[in-house]
């Protein structure tokens, strides 16, 4: 039998009337409370050219050296790099992306972090 989509989800508490639905959650609320800071840094580094060069293309986002779980800043923890080599990266994980390419990614997020407190 398939499934009905008009049928009425249950759910284990039931909605207060006039209660307003969330639409972010808790970590992106806490972000835009702060005044998006770490959204101009990320910006930012999506301007810097990637951290293995050589001609990439496409667009450059910021790579998280160390993530927010795992006890990363929020901001001074990326390196640049194109889409390309960020798929690079998880596909064959630091290690072997470092050895690859011959990159720090610890010194590089460190050199974007002084160029961001420089300017």
């Amino acid at each position: 039998m398939g499934r009905v989509w008009n049928q009425t989800i249950p759910r284990r508490t039931p909605l207060k009337q006039g209660s307003r639905l969330r639409l972010f959650g808790r970590v992106r609320q806490r972000r835009r409370a702060k005044g998006d800071v770490y959204g101009d840094y990320h910006r930012f580094v999506g301007t810097l050219p990637c951290v293995v060069g050589g001609g990439c293309k496409g667009p450059v986002a910021g790579h998280h050296v160390k993530t927010v779980g795992a006890g990363g800043k929020d901001y001074g923890n990326e390196a640049p790099t194109c889409a390309l080599h960020h798929q690079v990266f998880h596909s064959g994980g630091r290690s072997l992306f470092e050895a690859r390419f011959d990159v720090d990614l610890t010194e590089e997020a460190e050199r974007v972090r002084q160029l961001w407190e420089g300017r």
